[in-house]
């Protein structure tokens, strides 16, 4: 709720870049200056910060990493993305491996993290996010 207010409050991107929406039905690409305007809204950053970004696998988490990433190399700093393997589907850790080989083809750390059983009994899919 607190980032997407602030994200929300973001001052508008700098004369000569176009406005970001922020809604999620947007089909508009977000560029890296794009991005590094948007990412204003939480200065300060250390010298060389290390982010790490949750990954799905989905196009929204997927480009967010990559723009993340690129953010990140451009301050001299570092990204490690991370996957949930939640074990809810049979296939659920070939999908995070190949999440994985995805961002090793772009030179990004990637760790899965497992969902240590039990599970609960209701709510499932809410846990799970």
């Amino acid at each position: 709720m607190q980032l997407m207010a602030r994200l929300k409050a973001a001052p508008d991107a700098p004369a000569g870049l176009p406005a970001v929406p922020l809604h999620p039905s947007s089909t508009t690409p977000l560029s890296d200056e794009e991005f590094a305007a948007r990412m204003g809204c939480f200065d300060p950053f250390e010298h060389a910060p290390t982010i790490a970004v949750a990954v799905s696998g989905g196009r929204d988490s997927m480009g967010l990493t990559l723009l993340a990433s690129r953010w990140a190399a451009r301050r001299g700093g570092d990204l490690v993305a991370i996957t949930v393997d939640h074990g809810l589907r049979p296939d659920s850790g070939i999908e995070a491996r190949q999440v994985g080989d995805w961002l090793n083809a772009h030179a990004i750390r990637h760790h899965v993290l497992h969902w240590p059983e039990p599970y609960p009994t209701t709510g499932v899919q809410a846990a799970a996010r």
